[in-house]
């Protein structure tokens, strides 16, 4: 037996499932709504994944789960009575019923959203309203008492690019339909929510949230976003990340970001002929003043002193 063929009769899924979606606003709204890029979430589907490209969207709420991605801009994400900047490579789970809204901070923002009803994912899974409850099922095998949060409303980021990869993949196969399109989306999504899982799991979570800020540091040094907005995203407050990141690595963040952009900036000067005040700016420091105070105070002299050293 194939493997798509048992997960075909593994799940028993049917591809349409008679139960309108509706978005519970004022009529104007809702059509205004329903017309992002033309892609209507049917009345007979159980699953639409398809991309928008707003300036913003108006507070709405819907009967079925939602992950969306960004794909470029940056906007203010209001979901309940909580709003979060998010940018290129973060993502979001929405619930059921849950009010939320877009507005780019500039220009538009484009999103690939993914909207299904849980049954897509198993005929049991019917009465599942949030993601926090679809995870305490056997199939998933994730337990509840084990997430520190619920995973809907939190900011993920894709550090590694795999998620975006996903949900490219997924819109490939809803908007091509070839056979077997719908075990090939049903496993990519099941494989998007566990990755996202392990990171807000009690097991090993503290390791992988501070390896998590390194790596980021290491790709993100020259424009970092604070560690208020990465430990919201980790779903940890940002004292306690701080603590533990502190405890693991000798330093603080903002201390280890400073050694990774001074490192950075030696191999520059060591290896290129770029003048000092474009290195500075390459590492993340628009203040060249600031630059030089900085790597004095790291390196214990100056970059021209450094670059003059090393050329010997």
């Amino acid at each position: 037996m194939s493997f798509l063929r048992f997960l075909h009769g593994r799940f028993k899924v049917a591809e349409r499932y008679p139960t309108a979606v509706t978005v519970r606003r004022t009529s104007a709204k809702t059509a205004a709504l329903r017309k992002w890029n033309g892609l209507i979430f049917s009345s007979d589907e159980v699953l639409s994944i398809y991309s928008i490209n707003h300036t913003s969207v108006e507070p709405h709420e819907h009967n079925y789960l939602e992950l969306a991605y960004v794909v470029s801009g940056d906007a203010v994400h209001t979901i309940g009575n909580k709003s979060y900047n998010i940018s290129r490579g973060q993502y979001f789970f929405v619930d059921y019923h849950t009010v939320h809204s877009y507005k780019s901070l500039s220009g538009s923002i484009e999103v690939i959203n993914c909207r299904f009803k849980p049954q897509f994912l198993d005929n049991s899974f019917e009465s599942c309203r949030s993601f926090r409850t679809l995870l305490n099922h056997y199939l998933l095998k994730v337990r509840v008492e084990n997430l520190r949060m619920n995973p809907s409303g939190v900011m993920f980021f894709d550090d590694d690019g795999s998620i975006g990869a996903y949900m490219k993949k997924m819109r490939t196969e809803y908007e091509n339909k070839l056979p077997g399109y719908l075990e090939m989306m049903r496993c990519t999504l099941i494989e998007i929510i566990l990755s996202t899982m392990r990171r807000i799991s009690d097991v090993g979570f503290d390791s992988d949230a501070i390896q998590f800020l390194a790596d980021y540091a290491a790709k993100n040094y020259a424009s970092p976003q604070p560690l208020s907005v990465l430990s919201k995203q980790l779903g940890y407050s940002m004292p306690y990340l701080s603590g533990r990141f502190k405890a693991e690595t000798g330093m603080g963040f903002k201390e280890y970001l400073i050694k990774i952009r001074i490192d950075e900036a030696c191999r520059l000067l060591a290896n290129t002929n770029k003048k000092i005040s474009d290195i500075s700016a390459d590492v993340g420091y628009s203040d060249t003043n600031f630059f030089y105070a900085t790597f004095r105070r790291v390196v214990g002299q100056s970059p021209g002193e450094f670059r003059h050293n090393t050329a010997k």
